[in-house]
């Protein structure tokens, strides 16, 4: 009987213990569950980014599903996938969007893309930079025409003219006129669209392929606009800052045509722009319809000859200078020890 009830007293301690031990198996559970949780919500969001990257490099830039998708993850994954970051592939992040290699992100700004822009409003400054105290006293005495000229027109000063395309120069060997005349636009209001045209479809072909082949772009659309420009056009003198922007706009649709994919670019922002522009450009007679199409060729031209382009690039450019570099490097390391 005294075992009986000594038991029977032992019991509710007993049963406390039990219960202490099922709560902390509980609590132990639920932070295995948390840990879980967190884990499995870090895979989905490097699933959804790794899922970005490969849409990037198969030419779709826009993807309303997926970024719908990332927002529901949460966190700076849904606004990276989302592609308000820069998130970008190359390195071990291409590799791991083809299936294969690591899986780190490289976050790239397309500080090319800016380059140019800057380039372009520099040069525009530098051309009008004589003209512009008249236009500033025009404009405060209400004479509105040297700033209607300041907005539609292109300046007659030594910098424009000598920045334009021209079939004289051409002859005589000075092949860099194509190039300088892709900075030359037809008054403010055109450079500030093809300036906007320019940073968004240049900064898109930059996050997705790199400053070299965004370059590589932009000189062919330069090239494309100049040539047709000079066979086309009766103008012994001409400028191909449109022919640029058109240019990369076409580049963006022909990856995305080549890649089987719906066009997303370009976007409603830059269809705006576009419009906005070219009826600048065909009135002006620097410009012309033929200037446009040559850039819009150049730029589908660039789009699908890009990979050959960059590999003889490399090969023709980098190569011997690497070369160089190394020879020289070998003979002032002789020069010393001698």
């Amino acid at each position: 009987e005294q075992a009986a009830a000594h038991a029977a007293d032992g019991a509710p301690g007993s049963e406390r213990r039990a219960s202490q031990l099922e709560d902390a198996e509980i609590v132990k559970d639920a932070d295995i569950d948390a840990v879980e949780f967190e884990r499995l919500r870090a895979e989905e969001a490097r699933r959804l980014l790794l899922e970005r990257l490969r849409s990037i490099r198969e030419g779709v830039w826009d993807t309303p599903a997926y970024s719908d998708e990332a927002s529901a993850v949460g966190g700076d994954a849904g606004q990276a996938a989302s592609g308000e970051a820069d998130v970008a592939v190359g390195g071990d992040a291409g590799g791991a969007a083809g299936g294969g290699g690591s899986d780190s992100l490289v976050v790239r700004s397309p500080w090319m893309t800016w380059l140019l822009v800057a380039a372009t409003a520099a040069t525009f400054t530098a051309q009008w930079a004589p003209l512009l105290p008249r236009v500033l006293s025009s404009a405060s005495c209400g004479e509105w025409g040297p700033l209607m000229a300041f907005a539609l027109a292109v300046p007659p000063t030594p910098a424009a003219d000598s920045w334009q395309t021209s079939v004289a120069l051409l002859l005589m060997g000075d092949w860099s006129c194509v190039l300088r005349s892709a900075f030359v636009h037809s008054g403010a209001l055109h450079c500030a669209l093809c300036a906007c045209v320019v940073w968004q479809a240049g900064g898109v072909l930059e996050r997705s392929f790199g400053p070299l082949v965004m370059l590589l772009h932009a000189v062919l659309c330069a090239a494309g606009t100049a040539a047709a420009q000079v066979l086309m056009q009766p103008t012994p003198t001409s400028i191909g800052g449109g022919g640029v922007a058109v240019g990369l706009v076409a580049a963006l649709l022909v990856h995305q045509a080549v890649r089987g994919r719906r066009p997303s670019v370009p976007t409603r922002q830059m269809q705006a722009l576009l419009l906005a522009s070219l009826p600048l450009a065909v009135l002006q007679p620097l410009m012309g319809v033929w200037g446009l199409a040559g850039g819009a060729a150049g730029g589908a031209l660039a789009a699908i000859t890009w990979g050959s382009l960059l590999t003889t690039l490399r090969v023709c450019v980098f190569l011997p200078l690497l070369i160089a570099a190394v020879v020289l490097e070998a003979v002032a390391t002789a020069a010393r020890t001698a």
